[in-house]
């Protein structure tokens, strides 16, 4: 569900990047470091931020905005994975597959419906009040309440609450904060062996 802490959440992995930096800035080796096609992120950012304001022609509708949206933000997962895999170690990697899959779980539902299906008890323990909630399943499609949906919608949807920052997070959403923290650690802190890399960096190199 939207709210207002998303974009802390999507550059969350930003935000682990500055943190060691500035926590051992003469630790923190560059040397080594390659991260391909890195403006991807931001774009994705982008694309989001863009559905979540309505910064598109009405004629759209928030159905087709959504579908889009996250079309085009699991190819742009799928693409930073696939461009940085074999530049990077095991950690980074790990991080990677578990952001492209968060990124794919998310979108099953949101293709299928054009919303993001919620559970009404997991916004309540969130901090939605009824009133909230009423007026938000008024005002919008993107906002799909959960009732008979098959087993797979509900274990996909937003059915996890989060009171601090007043937001239901579903399990892809865990599996992108995770994966991006890790592919973070993995490509910046948790360095393999430099040899191997500069391999790996050459056999890919066009």
């Amino acid at each position: 569900m939207p709210g207002p802490k998303m974009l802390m959440l999507m550059l969350l992995p930003g935000f682990v990047i500055a943190a060691f930096i500035l926590a051992a800035p003469r630790r923190f080796e560059y040397e080594g470091i390659r991260v391909r096609a890195w403006w991807l992120i931001p774009v994705a950012a982008v694309t989001m931020l863009v559905y979540s304001e309505s910064w598109y022609p009405p004629v759209v509708g928030d159905q087709w905005a959504l579908r889009l949206a996250v079309t085009i933000t699991v190819v742009i997962a799928i693409a930073f994975c696939v461009l940085n895999w074999k530049l990077n170690g095991r950690v980074a990697r790990v991080g990677l597959g578990l952001i492209v899959v968060g990124a794919l779980c998310n979108a099953l539902p949101q293709w299928t419906y054009g919303a993001m299906p919620f559970s009404v008890s997991a916004a309540r323990a969130a901090g939605f009040g009824d009133a909230e909630l009423a007026r938000m399943a008024r005002r919008s499609v993107r906002n799909l309440p959960i009732t008979d949906e098959p087993w797979w919608v509900v274990a996909l949807s937003d059915v996890i609450p989060l009171p601090p920052l007043l937001k239901v997070l579903s399990v892809g959403d865990l599996l992108l904060i995770v994966g991006g923290v890790v592919a973070v650690l993995g490509m910046f802190v948790i360095r393999p062996d430099r040899s191997r890399l500069s391999t790996r960096a050459r056999a890919v190199e066009p």
